[in-house]
């Protein structure tokens, strides 16, 4: 396991993601000792700071653009067409939404079209992101 220094020295173009996540997760020493569960087992099984959508929205909201970024050179490095289509395809999000909507929450952080009765997609989507970015940056601190 590597630690946040050892990260940032070998990622130093990912310093603000790792900053960003760390910061939202809280303390830095539980963070160390959370990474392999959150690598292991993934947001979806509870991880400090990404547990509710009054915590993932708002982050995810904060760091679009960075997520945006970090998507974007993703879907290039995996020769995935669009991040809207990748997004699609996660188990989390899945074919519910449209690649538009999508796009507008990736875009934009809103999305006017979701119908109101069938819950708040526009948060499902948001939540992803922060998911995603989690995760991802969790990754960084495995050999």
């Amino acid at each position: 396991m590597r630690t946040i220094k050892e990260v940032k020295t070998l990622f130093p173009d990912r310093a603000k993601e790792i900053e960003a996540v760390i910061r939202q997760f809280g303390d830095r020493e539980d963070w160390m000792e959370s990474v392999e569960d959150i690598v292991n087992h993934g947001a979806a099984a509870g991880v400090s700071g990404f547990v509710y959508y009054s915590e993932t929205v708002p982050f995810a909201r904060r760091n679009r653009k960075m997520i945006l970024s970090r998507l974007l050179e993703d879907c290039e490095g995996m020769e995935i067409e669009s991040p809207a289509s990748w997004i699609r395809s996660w188990k989390i999000v899945g074919s519910d939404f449209s690649l538009h909507e999508i796009n507008q929450v990736l875009y934009t952080g809103r999305c006017d079209d979701f119908d109101a009765e069938s819950g708040n997609g526009e948060d499902m989507i948001l939540n992803a992101l922060a998911w995603y970015l989690l995760e991802d940056v969790a990754s960084l601190f495995v050999d």
